[in-house]
């Protein structure tokens, strides 16, 4: 997003003195850790963005929740929480939606939360009379769990040329719940390999309307849930806030005196 050569150069350089001062560098995702890995000879630690599999969790009845929310039970929810930019691409998504809508394929499509490009979006969506989307505001946190499994499909949408380097951490909390996953992620990415080698989701190319569809389709007619079981399971295994905490104080803080503190805080 940067185009001064210059400015780069000083980032760069900031950078470079931050990592060659740095006791301990750790990083959420495979992908970052080796780039991170091509400006250091340290050791990388990998600590993935965690979620509270205790907070969030299934519920199985989710047309009383639709209820709740004010939709309409007998439609599915397409759901895209998280921050609205342009590195997004959310503006497939409103295509999508547009060619539900021609085609006469009943759906909900929600776009939940805050960001620069909402208004934008918003103004789109008008401007095409979607009446089959809907955007909403970021949600209290107690009724975040509901609202999560309220949505037959979740969303990740990313642009090429941006997931290589990002692992979003609304994916967290979507498998702590065990919900079904729609990806768009270019293969090879930290974000496809986690969803693919682990089968945690549906994933498609990242700007590509036709294949958008297609996987927001299937996830539909599914009728399998190994998906959602798989997903929980991964949050519980490999996402788990205790676990992740546990990790960090074994591989990071080991060798300081204030482990023994550490570890008294957090069982307290």
């Amino acid at each position: 997003m940067i185009s001064s050569k210059k400015l780069l150069g000083i980032l760069f350089k900031i950078e470079s003195f931050i990592l060659r001062k740095a006791d301990r560098i750790s990083t959420i995702s495979s992908g970052i850790r080796e780039k991170l890995q091509t400006k250091t000879n340290k050791k990388i630690y990998l600590f993935p963005n965690w979620t509270n599999t205790n907070h969030f969790f299934p519920i199985k009845n989710n047309i009383v929740l639709k209820k709740a929310f004010g939709l309409k039970a007998h439609l599915p929810v397409i759901l895209y929480s998280g921050a609205i930019g342009e590195k997004q691409g959310l503006e497939n998504v409103l295509l999508v939606a547009e060619k539900f809508k021609q085609e006469q394929k009943a759906a909900q499509f929600i776009i939940c939360g805050t960001g620069p490009y909402k208004m934008e979006l918003e103004e789109k969506a008008a401007a095409i009379k979607l009446d089959n989307i809907l955007f909403l505001p970021l949600q209290p946190e107690e009724k975040l769990n509901e609202f999560l499994n309220m949505a037959d499909v979740h969303l990740i949408i990313q642009k090429a040329g941006v997931a290589n380097l990002v692992m979003p951490s609304k994916l967290g909390n979507i498998c702590s719940v065990g919900g079904l996953v729609a990806v768009t992620a270019e293969a090879g990415s930290a974000l496809y390999n986690t969803v693919v080698n682990n089968n945690l989701g549906l994933v498609c190319l990242p700007e590509d309307v036709t294949e958008l569809k297609k996987c927001i389709e299937k996830a539909l007619a599914t009728n399998d849930n190994t998906l959602q079981i798989n997903a929980r399971s991964y949050a519980e295994k490999h996402l788990c806030l205790d676990k992740i905490m546990q990790q960090y104080i074994t591989e990071v803080l080991a060798v300081t005196q204030s482990v023994s503190q550490l570890q008294l805080l957090l069982v307290k």
